[in-house]
Parts: C-alpha cells; sequence; structure tokens
C-alpha cells in the first residue's frame, strides 16, 4: 500500500514538473484526481492509522487551491457538451455572450498566478512523497482493511438508499464522492480478481461520471443565474436553464438505476465477496 501511495504521489509530481507551463489545465485536473486516489487509499486502512486526519487534510487543502481553476474549465466542457448534445437544434452562437463570459473566468484563473501555485503544491508533495516511507502502518491481512472498506461502501449504499426517499443535490454530491473513494479502492484491490474487479470498477466509473455530469450541470446553473446579463435575451438564458435541467434529470435517473445493481448486496455478502477473493489471491501468491 505504501508503494502505491508512493506511485501516486510521482505521478503528481511529474506531472507538476513537465507540464504545469504547457498544459496547466490538464495538470489541474490530473492532479486533483491523482490527490482522491491517495485520499480513497487513506480511507482503506484509516482505522490502523493515527495520522488519518492530518495526511487526508493535507491533501484535501492542496486540491481545494486549484478547485477554481478545474471548475471554470469544466463550465466550458459542460456548455460544449449541450451544444454537443443538441448540435441540430442550437442556432451555434445562440449562448455566445455566455460563453465568451466562462472563457473571460477561465483566463482570470490562468497565469503567473497559476504558475505560482502548482509550483507550491509541487514542492509541498516532495516533501510529503519524502515522508510516505516513515507512515507507521502495515496491511499484512484482509482484517487490516475490512472495517474501512466495509464503511466505503456502507456510507456509499445508505447516501443512494436515501436519494431513492428523497432527492436533493447536497445528498447527489455526497454519494459521488462516496462512489469515487470505493472505485479507487477496488482499483487497488484488482490484482485479486482481475476479470471480476475490473468490470466492477469500471461500473462504479461510470456511476461517478454520471454523478460528476450532474454536479456540472448544477454549477452551470448556478453560472447561469449569477451571469444572466450575459444572455442576449430572456428566452436565451430560459433555454439553456431548461436544457440543464433536462440532463440533470437524466444523469440522476441513470445514475439510481446503476446504483442499484451496484450498491445491491447487503454489507455482509459484499465483504465476503472481497474477503474470499483476498484468501484465494494469497493461497495462489504463496503456490
Amino acid at each position: 500500500l505504501k508503494t502505491a501511495f508512493k506511485d501516486h504521489c510521482q505521478t503528481a509530481l511529474d506531472l507538476l514538473v513537465s507540464k504545469s507551463q504547457s498544459e496547466p489545465h490538464y495538470v489541474v485536473h490530473e492532479v486533483r484526481k491523482t490527490y482522491k486516489k491517495v485520499r480513497a487509499l487513506l480511507r482503506l486502512v484509516r482505522s490502523n492509522i493515527s495520522f488519518y486526519s492530518q495526511e487526508n487534510r493535507f491533501f484535501r487543502d492542496e486540491a481545494r487551491r486549484i478547485s477554481t481553476v478545474r471548475d471554470r474549465e469544466a463550465a466550458l466542457e459542460t456548455l460544449d457538451a449541450i451544444y454537443n448534445y443538441h448540435d441540430r437544434q442550437l442556432y451555434k452562437n445562440v449562448f455566445k455572450g455566455f460563453e465568451d463570459c466562462l472563457m473571460d473566468l477561465k483566463r482570470s484563473s490562468e497565469g503567473e498566478k497559476l504558475q505560482v501555485v502548482l509550483k507550491e503544491i509541487g514542492h509541498n508533495l516532495l516533501q510529503k512523497c519524502s515522508k510516505i516511507d516513515t507512515w507507521p502502518f502495515q496491511v499484512s491481512g484482509f482484517d487490516d482493511i475490512k472495517p474501512d472498506i466495509l464503511r466505503t461502501y456502507s456510507r456509499g449504499r445508505k447516501a443512494m438508499l436515501k436519494l431513492q426517499e428523497k432527492p436533493s443535490t447536497e445528498d447527489f454530491h455526497t454519494w459521488r464522492k462516496r462512489t469515487k473513494y470505493l472505485r479507487y479502492q477496488l482499483d487497488f484491490l484488482t490484482p485479486m480478481w482481475p476479470d471480476f474487479l475490473d468490470t466492477w470498477e469500471d461500473e462504479f466509473h461510470k456511476l461517478s461520471d454520471y454523478l460528476g455530469m450532474d454536479r456540472d450541470m448544477y454549477n452551470m446553473d448556478h453560472l447561469i443565474n449569477s451571469h444572466s446579463q450575459q444572455f442576449q435575451n430572456e428566452e436565451n438564458k430560459h433555454l439553456l436553464q431548461a436544457l440543464v435541467k433536462e440532463h440533470r434529470h437524466q444523469f440522476q435517473q441513470q445514475a439510481l438505476l446503476l446504483g442499484k445493481k451496484l450498491y445491491y448486496l447487503e454489507k455482509k455478502p459484499f465483504l465476503g465477496l472481497l474477503e474470499a477473493s483476498w484468501n484465494v489471491y494469497q493461497e495462489q501468491q504463496s503456490m
């Protein structure tokens, strides 16, 4: 597990060193994603480590320093996706004023200030990487991760069941975070049963994508309201709001339908399946 932590940190470091100047938005996206993977693995052993809160806070807060940059890039990607979904039904420049506004917001997050922040993040990460070998923990058996992967799965399942009763924007966002953590944990465990767990992780990836697109649409709606003066007229504004609402409904329904399959198992069978996979894997390794 320490190797996985170091590999993720090294991946982020390599990006920060080699591409922060030429592809800053790509680096921002990939570094934030890598930090989520690290936080997912920290959650996998949180019951066995005393430093969970400290390290989780470090990676969370460092990622937050560049969250606005990613949000502004994602807003343009979301608007472009809406155009693509409805390319034969929308005039090419129907939302041009608003799109220009989003572009200006993106540009305002670029430049020297972003480079300074990325350099600081790289410096802080380099120091963190040098300390991972000294983290006092060891995973020697399934019991070392058992309570924590169960906690991740149970929280995701609980979040989904709550949404089935009473959907809300923040609860969808919470479910998305729980799903991402489980997805990254399953990705780490994939060698135990590659043919099965790799497919399972792919499905959780698909679920987190549905929930991510729902979140992007929610953020788009917020931007529409806060920059309503950028539209040529009220009709165009209401049109985009209607399209956003339609897509949010579709993504939420797709997520709930897929979630019913992925979170179908009760806690005991879920844990039993992973434990059996772990034990068989260990037997195979000793043959």
